[in-house]
């Protein structure tokens, strides 16, 4: 079912932040989301607020279509900032370690992630296009702006071959606007750091507040 490009979807979010640095670098630091359960789509859309902000900054869309031969779509759309792209209509697939942010890099509105024409039982591929096809577990790079500027961040996303349904896992952005970050999910020993250090600082702004 597709959803209203109106309704932004809700998930459980544990955010966690990393602090990069020391001293006047301490400032910096990723901000984690774990989207729990994953989101996975099947002919059908996920809007994605990234930081929370109330400003939509993603779009996912799955889509299937069959009169004859059937189609199978899988795209992803900048709603308040840019997605890394390999040409005018391919998102990039990007493996882990990659820095996302300012400078050498072409983005762009969005765009394909995966199509495929096919037909029969089981599946018979006629025409197949994007680069994240076959299965594809790779992150997007992205930015978005907020009220303090661009921030710079991924999304870890697997593409199923031929039916092309999403599978969305998790998130992260910088913080600090115009700082690059690195496409790297945190080891699970270090999240529970991660929440707790998220944790003490909710308190220390509530208490700011």
């Amino acid at each position: 079912m597709t959803q209203n490009a109106g309704t932004v979807v809700r998930w459980a979010a544990a955010i966690a932040i990393v602090v990069m640095g020391s001293g006047s670098a301490a400032s910096a630091a990723v901000i984690y989301v774990n989207i729990d359960p994953d989101r996975l789509l099947t002919s059908e859309t996920f809007i994605f607020d990234v930081d929370n902000d109330g400003t939509k900054d993603l779009l996912f869309d799955q889509q299937t279509n069959c009169v004859g031969n059937c189609q199978t779509i899988a795209s992803v759309s900048a709603l308040s900032g840019a997605i890394l792209m390999s040409s005018p209509s391919d998102v990039t697939p990007l493996p882990a370690g990659t820095i996302i942010g300012p400078g050498g890099l072409t983005y762009g509105p969005g765009g394909l992630l995966a199509t495929d024409f096919f037909f029969g039982v089981p599946p018979v591929t006629t025409n197949e296009e994007g680069l994240w096809d076959n299965g594809l577990l790779a992150f997007v790079g992205f930015n978005f702006v907020n009220a303090s500027g661009t921030h710079y961040g991924w999304a870890r996303v697997k593409v199923d071959e031929t039916s092309n349904v999403i599978t969305v896992f998790d998130a992260a952005y910088e913080d600090v606007a115009g700082t690059a970050i690195q496409a790297s999910v945190p080891e699970p020993g270090l999240s529970a750091l991660l929440l707790a250090g998220a944790a003490a600082m909710a308190v220390r702004r509530f208490r700011r507040a």
